[in-house]
């Protein structure tokens, strides 16, 4: 399930698609959505996946839970 995280803009006259988020699982605990992503000590640290998980919890509340 992508969640959207900006929608699509134009920059520079050329049109950007939305910025979305794809979790490796979505599933719910105690009554709880969990957002999931499996990711490598050097993955954890990409600038861009960094951003998307900053972005999931400032602009739609939600953690990632890393594996």
């Amino acid at each position: 399930m992508p969640y959207a995280l900006a929608p699509a803009v134009i920059l520079n006259g050329r049109k950007k698609p939305a910025m979305r988020y794809y979790a490796d699982a979505v599933y719910v605990e105690d009554g709880q959505e969990v957002v999931e992503d499996t990711k490598s000590p050097v993955t954890r640290r990409d600038p861009q996946y960094r951003m998307k998980i900053h972005l999931m919890k400032s602009v739609l509340g939600i953690d990632v839970r890393e594996t």
